[in-house]
């Protein structure tokens, strides 16, 4: 594999960042050579900015590299969860009661398809709800579009979970707001895919997923009425796993 442009007219085949298309390329495609096109955002996003491939119509695709794992040639992940090979031993009653709050979403993108700020906004009107980001209260820690795990040790001391919610509703669209904070003290509330899509993707039992409640009342009542031994048995079923998050491609190879 080379990131070198120049053995772009020499290579076998050519992996695009569809969202950084050059307007121009710089090479003649060669008989025979693949095309393919590789995305990790939802369809949706696909005219929301950037130069994403269809504005440009010399490109012509032979194969997909894309997290939907049902639609594509190559499938290229979010991220994974794992079964950890030493079971981690830890009190975790002890955790859960030292938990003094209960719902947290850090976000910066506040306008989107699946509408999750109006469906944060509805869920405060049952439950207690922290938004940090551009969204909610300004997060004075760490880089905008940075991970930094200094900062995110509050999901470790102080809450019960965390709203993984996606931007958009698309097939088997789960994020980085999953794997990325999967691994900490804390419960992941999804709300994202098609309806009971995450059930096929992760082992039951070590999250929690708005579509399996009737109403958001329902899903807070709940979420309020979980005793803290229910509560520290979700964390032991989750200790026993791990997930990895796949960084995406380092740089745009054309």
């Amino acid at each position: 594999m080379s990131f070198d442009r120049t053995d772009a007219n020499r290579s076998q085949a050519i992996i695009f960042d569809g969202c950084f298309m050059p307007r121009n390329l710089n090479f003649t495609r060669p008989d025979g050579q693949i095309w393919i096109f590789a995305a990790h955002e939802s369809p949706l996003t696909y005219s929301a900015g950037g130069n994403w491939w269809y504005r440009n119509k010399q490109y012509i695709f032979n194969w997909t590299m894309t997290y939907d794992k049902d639609n594509t040639d190559i499938f290229l992940p979010y991220g994974e969860i794992l079964k950890r090979n030493n079971e981690k031993k830890r009190n975790f009653k002890s955790i859960a009661l030292n938990k003094k709050k209960t719902l947290l979403m850090i976000a910066s993108h506040c306008q989107t398809d699946s509408k999750r700020q109006e469906y944060v906004k509805e869920l405060k009107k049952y439950i207690d709800v922290d938004v940090l980001g551009r969204c909610g209260k300004k997060l004075n820690c760490g880089i905008h579009y940075t991970h930094d795990e200094k900062c995110f040790q509050l999901l470790n001391t102080s809450y019960k979970f965390y709203l993984a919610f996606e931007n958009a509703l698309c097939h088997q669209y789960i994020t980085e707001k999953f794997y990325e904070n999967f691994n900490y003290d804390l419960i992941m509330l999804t709300r994202g895919g098609y309806k009971e899509e995450s059930k096929t993707l992760f082992p039951e039992g070590i999250y929690i997923a708005t579509e399996d409640f009737k109403s958001i009342k329902d899903l807070a009542t709940y979420l309020k009425n979980l005793r803290v031994d229910e509560y520290a048995e979700l964390l032991k079923r989750e200790s026993v796993l791990f997930s990895w998050l796949f960084k995406g491609l380092s740089k745009s190879i054309v």
